[in-house]
C-alpha cells in the first residue's frame, strides 16, 4: 500500500510540474517592486512570485493582505497552505494574462474525463475565496468556451461543486447552476 501511495504521489507531482510549466508566464523586467512570494500547498514547497500590483488589482483578499497592516505585507510573503498548487498556478497565470486557459478542442463527450471540468470548478471556488470577480468572470468565460458548439453541455456535478463551495448570494454561482440545468 505504501508503494502505491508513493507511486500516486509521484504521478501527481509529475502532473503538477507539467501543469505548472504549461501555465508559466515570462514577465519582462520592469521598474515595479519585487514580486510577493506566495508559499502554496500543505508542505509549503511550491513558491510563486507574483507582482503585488497584479494581486491587489484582481483580488480583494490580496488587497486587504497588502494594504491593511497584515504581517504578510511587511514580510513580503503570503502562506496559502490550504490551496492546491495547480489551482493557484491557474490564478497566477490569470493575473498576468487575463485569461483562464482550457483545452479548446475538448467538446467531445469522450474526452471530458481529462480533469479540466473539476479544475475549472476549483478555479471558480478559488476566485470566490480570493474575492476576485475578474477571475470568476474569466473562469465563466472559460466554461462557456469549453461548453461551446455543438453540444453546450456541462458535466454532471460541475455546478453542484460550485454551488456548495461558494457564497449563497453569489449571482455568478446561480448563473453557473442555471447554465448546467439548461
Amino acid at each position: 500500500m505504501v508503494s502505491s501511495d508513493k507511486a500516486n504521489a509521484s504521478k501527481e507531482g509529475e502532473e503538477l510540474a507539467a501543469a505548472m510549466s504549461r501555465l508559466s508566464v515570462r514577465v519582462p523586467a520592469t521598474d515595479t517592486p519585487l514580486p510577493i512570494l506566495l508559499v502554496v500547498g500543505e508542505e509549503g514547497i511550491y513558491h510563486f512570485h507574483v507582482h503585488e500590483e497584479l494581486l491587489v488589482k484582481h483580488s480583494k483578499y490580496f488587497e486587504a493582505a497588502m494594504h491593511n497592516g497584515w504581517k504578510e505585507a511587511e514580510e513580503g510573503t503570503i502562506y496559502l497552505s490550504d490551496l492546491h498548487p495547480t489551482d493557484f498556478a491557474t490564478f497566477a497565470n490569470f493575473v498576468y494574462t487575463g485569461r483562464v486557459m482550457t483545452k479548446s478542442d475538448d467538446h467531445d463527450e469522450a474526452t471530458r474525463s481529462d480533469g479540466e471540468w473539476p479544475r475549472l470548478a476549483r478555479a471558480w471556488i478559488l476566485g470566490n475565496r480570493l474575492i476576485s470577480t475578474s477571475y470568476e468572470d474569466a473562469v465563466l468565460d472559460a466554461v462557456v468556451d469549453k461548453m461551446g458548439p455543438p453540444k453546450y453541455i456541462i458535466p454532471l456535478g460541475f455546478h453542484q461543486n460550485i454551488y456548495k463551495n461558494t457564497a449563497g448570494d453569489c449571482d455568478d454561482s446561480w448563473l453557473t447552476c442555471s447554465l448546467a440545468r439548461g
